[in-house]
């Protein structure tokens, strides 16, 4: 899951962060990437702001990968709400499948690193957090 429906007000940019231009794609881009083709992940939600139109179209050279659009709200926690209820009432997830999210404006993250934390809460029975101290 990723939340993308915000608009980055501290920042002072005249766009949202996640459609900035980051080498030569936009970051939601950049950052979608990181996560295509890594093993166990079938697909994306994507939580976007009530209207966003950009998004849908700037994603469509990503045909090959399952995405999904869900209406996001005010604030991120009621963004990733929003698209854990997408989910479990639009795709028929179980609410007791395992979910990553990942911001839309975070493109640094690197696969290998999603790898490790994958294969951590494989075996694990509480959420897990990928940070660098």
């Amino acid at each position: 899951m990723i939340p993308a429906a915000g608009f980055g007000r501290r920042m002072g940019a005249d766009m949202p962060k996640q459609y900035l231009p980051l080498d030569a794609r936009s970051v939601l881009e950049v950052t979608l990437a990181r996560f295509i083709g890594l093993p166990g992940l079938q697909g994306a939600v994507l939580a976007l702001a009530p209207g966003d139109t950009v998004a849908p179209a700037m994603l469509a050279n990503f045909a090959d990968f399952p995405l999904f659009f869900a209406e996001g709200g005010a604030t991120r926690s009621a963004s990733v709400r929003a698209a854990l209820q997408f989910l479990v009432d639009q795709l028929g997830v179980s609410e007791q499948t395992w979910v990553m999210v990942h911001d839309a404006a975070r493109p640094c993250v690197r696969g290998d690193d999603i790898m490790a934390l994958l294969n951590v809460m494989s075996a694990a029975e509480a959420g897990g957090l990928l940070a660098i101290p």
